[in-house]
């Protein structure tokens, strides 16, 4: 189904293209940063599974830096909502990436009976940032359920994460520091461990909008937390920091 509002916008990397409705959630800076920081840390040939895709904006950005950067990898792409995964396939598709990311439709919830355990080595996840409680109402059920934990939870997120990654396997998100007591509780529910985190500022001044996280599976040992200085997105001037235009050029 086409609608009068898709649009395709550019990416400005290598020729990539995004298929977007503003009438559902477009992708934003905290899909380019959580990309950049999960192909940044991991190496090899990897599985890896995108949890509330969307668009698939991350894995299109992950497998675009493939060669660039010491990993290769295959990727499945899991949206619950029928629009947003319409639009996944159609991204895919047109940068020609139908033979390395499969878009599924699918319920986060349902993890367990929808893949093996253990079966990934890999999952990147950009999930909904509010509660329930927390967020405004609105008819637009798809921006809603993007943005308010309404079919997706902390919860869920860790629980299917658990399930579906190897010993070993890593974790990636991004979301927001006001949630961070959270995500440490939630997580201490699993066997995962804390290895990094990065939070990011708007500018030197303000305070942190956004936590990068990297967690790994419970192993015999645990590694040793690295908390990063914050990514910054602004100088003091109101211009792009240079490591910010370097993940946007990457």
């Amino acid at each position: 189904m086409k609608t009068d509002r898709e649009r395709i916008d550019e990416l400005h990397v290598k020729g990539l293209k995004i298929v977007q409705d503003p009438s559902c959630f477009c992708y934003g800076t905290d899909a380019v940063l959580l990309a950049d920081f999960a192909t940044r840390n991991l190496n090899g040939d990897v599985k890896i599974i995108d949890f509330c895709t969307g668009n698939a904006i991350i894995p299109i950005l992950m497998k675009n830096r493939e060669g660039k950067l010491p990993f290769k990898a295959s990727y499945t792409a899991l949206e619950l909502q029928d629009r947003p995964f319409e639009l996944a396939l159609k991204s895919v598709g047109l940068n020609g990436m139908n033979q390395n990311i499969k878009v599924l439709q699918g319920d986060i919830r349902e993890a367990q009976n929808m893949f093996p355990a253990e079966s990934f080595d890999a999952v990147t996840c950009n999930p909904p940032y509010m509660k329930t409680s927390d967020g405004r109402q609105s008819s637009n059920i798809e921006k809603m359920t993007a943005r308010q934990e309404l079919k997706c939870t902390l919860e869920d997120v860790f629980r299917a994460s658990s399930h579906v990654l190897k010993d070993g396997g890593d974790f990636f998100m991004i979301h927001r520091p006001s949630r961070i007591k959270d995500i440490y509780a939630t997580a201490a529910e699993y066997p995962f461990s804390l290895i990094q985190e990065r939070f990011v500022k708007p500018s030197p001044s303000k305070e942190a909008s956004m936590v990068l996280l990297h967690y790994r599976k419970a192993t015999a040992e645990q590694d040793s937390k690295i908390t990063r200085e914050p990514l910054i997105i602004r100088d003091d001037e109101g211009n792009y920091t240079e490591e910010l235009k370097e993940i946007y050029s990457f």
